[in-house]
């Protein structure tokens, strides 16, 4: 069997980043460990995978992440039942909306989908995304090699 194992973010603040993803988007907080070298990482669930939240010793020197499409990872992506009330909820929490709503179909199937990109804690480009079913119970092509 072959799933997601986990996103590892690294934080400025790995308190308030963990706050955030909570807060505005239900992640639950499992716990907290500090390495040897005392740093400190956090361990969440959101939503069924594993989102870890670290601290890195440069971590004010650290490159960010541009928040325009770019190689390698650009954004991960969430899909939510409904866009417009998380939406809402993040923006009155004065979170940057970077692409506002815009319909267009997604996935394998191509089916019909309705998504937004916001700007998450440390520059993280996170896609919302509305679709009619989840994504485990779509059927890849099977004509393509892997």
């Amino acid at each position: 069997m072959t799933y997601l194992h986990a996103i590892h973010l690294k934080s400025l603040d790995v308190r308030k980043a963990a706050a955030w993803y909570s807060k505005m988007l239900g992640a639950e907080i499992l716990g907290e460990k500090e390495t040897d070298d005392g740093l400190l990482n956090i361990y969440t669930n959101l939503h069924g995978v594993s989102l870890v939240i670290t601290q890195h010793p440069n971590a004010d020197t650290m490159p960010r992440a541009p928040l325009e499409p770019h190689i390698g990872i650009e954004h991960f992506g969430l899909v939510l039942d409904e866009l417009d009330p998380i939406l809402e909820k993040l923006s009155e929490a004065g979170v940057e909306i970077l692409v506002p709503p815009e319909d267009g179909f997604d996935g394998p199937n191509h089916l019909p989908s309705r998504w937004a990109f916001v700007r998450a804690p440390d520059d993280v480009r996170l896609e919302l995304g509305e679709m009619p079913v989840s994504y485990t119970h779509l059927t890849l092509p099977t004509n393509r090699e892997v």
